[in-house]
């Protein structure tokens, strides 16, 4: 198990890979994301970079606490 920072993001590149499917509809396409499969076998690797999160949460004019937030992590 690894204690390194992953995100939804990551799964795309990660299952593609594992999948073996087809890099090439990823040429013309810039990713924010990993392929995470060397966290599985490397549980020490320590990979640098910020994560980071933004969720809208808007649901109507007055709906309770459902303001966009957003979060930055990096390092930890």
């Amino acid at each position: 198990m690894s204690n390194q920072q992953v995100m939804i993001e990551d799964l795309f590149p990660t299952l593609l890979a594992v999948a073996q499917g087809e890099r090439s509809i990823l040429a013309d396409h810039q990713l924010d994301s990993i392929d995470f499969r060397q966290l599985w076998c490397d549980t020490m690797l320590n990979v640098q970079r910020p994560v980071v999160f933004h969720y809208l949460h808007i649901c109507g004019p007055d709906g309770p606490d459902y303001d966009p937030h957003s979060a930055l992590r990096m390092n930890n």
